[in-house]
């Protein structure tokens, strides 16, 4: 069983801007590649708020 990773909605934010901190999405992409990564609804609440 992997680990689970739990993502902050600003660390997505970040990873989705073209203009994003370039650390953060490595940092992001990697998880993606090692863990299971998980949401919340809040999560997805707060994402889709921001959405244009």
């Amino acid at each position: 069983m992997s680990a689970k990773l739990l993502v902050d909605t600003s660390a997505w934010i970040v990873s989705f801007r073209k203009s994003g901190h370039e650390p953060v999405k490595r940092a992001l992409l990697a998880a993606l590649d090692t863990f299971s990564v998980v949401t919340a609804p809040v999560v997805i609440l707060e994402l889709l708020q921001g959405c244009r």
